[in-house]
């Protein structure tokens, strides 16, 4: 019930996506699409950490960009044509039936979810207990230094570009 959920909402997140063009809208469309992203990936592979670290990832990717685009599009509204709010609407209904009441929708969805955590599960194998393993503890805490002294060289004064 979830996953058909979260499906669907990410299919008319798509489409309204399309008819948006203010940049906040749009970074706030890109969040909830992370977010169902990060759902469907957390429900379906047997360790959730990617989808945790991918959402993460996102996340800092969207403050970034909130705080360039609030810079400039500060006092500039955003509203939606009736046109296009309707075609989301008949696009979104159209969706969720499809995603709750397709039979043959869910049978190939549940299918494609089993052959990916089946791969998910091969490769997570394979990288763990590899013979490389020294290489990729040298390449986390590489990146892991390199966080933290990029951290360290940011001052309060030298942040963002305007103060909140």
């Amino acid at each position: 019930m979830l996953l058909s959920f979260c499906l669907s909402l990410f299919l008319t997140l798509i489409v309204v996506f399309i008819f948006l063009n203010h940049p906040l809208a749009l970074a706030l469309n890109l969040f909830f699409q992370t977010l169902c992203i990060t759902v469907l990936s957390t429900s379906l592979l047997t360790d959730p950490w990617f989808s945790y670290i991918l959402f993460l990832v996102f996340l800092g990717g969207l403050l970034v960009i909130f705080a360039y685009v609030s810079t400039f599009a500060a006092n500039e509204k955003f509203a939606l044509s009736s046109f296009s709010f309707m075609c989301c609407l008949v696009f979104s209904l159209v969706t969720f039936y499809f995603c709750f009441y397709g039979n043959y929708l869910s049978w190939k969805i549940t299918y494609l979810f089993n052959f990916i955590e089946d791969l998910y599960s091969l490769t997570t194998s394979l990288v763990l207990y590899s013979v490389n393993i020294g290489v990729l503890c040298f390449l986390v805490g590489y990146l892991l230094l390199a966080l933290l002294i990029v951290v360290r060289l940011n001052r309060m004064s030298d942040g963002p570009l305007r103060s909140f």
